[in-house]
């Protein structure tokens, strides 16, 4: 069975066309992209990029569908944020206990770049005061009111909507890449691909998910900050 690493590695790969880029987008060497890859290569035995000095191209002829992005937001309980001042802006999430995502396979805690709508671009500094590899067990971790974590906001949304999860610096994101769906360019293409393909799209255009998932919009900052103090 595939990790989710081994995939996201090669979806970013071929995204970008280069392991060096893929691994600035998910916070790892371009060594451990190039592994991934190979494994994923190895265990299907299939031989997913041609390779060059200059870049990748693909040989599975994958057709790209982008659905909606996939913006990482800073998030934590009302009962953490109870008496504490909100940050301006994501230098300030230095202050408070902080719920970090650690890399299996390189051992590094993950540093996310947080932008605005102006294009202005800030890292924000969480403490490493609690660790995990998972982004649903930070999302647990900070629903019980261990600390303020970055999570995407699929994760986040349906805590949000709640009011179990607060928003912070509502302004900003950090960008993971888009949330796409791939399929073999053959044609003519299998009328059950397709059937799935026009069920998934449709259903994201229905649920609005790309307009709901956009950390850009500044959207669910939570209640007032009445109620945090």
């Amino acid at each position: 069975m595939e990790t989710l690493a081994n995939l996201e590695c090669f979806v970013r790969s071929a995204e970008t066309g280069g392991f060096s880029t893929a691994a600035r987008r998910l916070s790892l060497t371009p060594a451990a992209v190039s592994r991934n890859v190979a494994m994923l290569e190895r265990n299907l035995r299939v031989r997913l990029f041609h390779r060059s000095t200059r870049k990748l191209t693909l040989t599975p002829g994958l057709i790209s569908r982008t659905l909606a992005p996939l913006h990482i937001i800073a998030v934590a309980s009302p009962s953490y944020l109870k008496g504490r001042t909100p940050p301006t802006d994501p230098t300030g999430l230095a202050a408070f206990d902080g719920i970090v995502m650690r890399s299996s396979h390189t051992g590094r805690i993950r540093e996310r770049l947080m932008r605005d709508a102006t294009g202005a671009e800030m890292v924000a500094p969480l403490k490493e005061t609690v660790v995990f590899d998972d982004p649903e067990a930070m999302c647990r971790a900070a629903l019980l009111g261990l600390g303020v974590t970055l999570i995407a906001v699929p994760h986040a949304l349906p805590h949000l909507e709640s009011g179990a999860l607060l928003r912070l610096v509502p302004q900003w994101y950090a960008d993971g890449g888009p949330i796409s769906i791939y399929y073999a360019s053959r044609t003519p293409l299998p009328a059950k691909t397709r059937v799935f393909v026009d069920f998934v799209v449709e259903a994201f255009r229905h649920q609005r998910l790309s307009e709901r998932f956009a950390g850009s919009i500044g959207q669910f900052t939570g209640r007032p900050p009445a109620a945090l103090t």
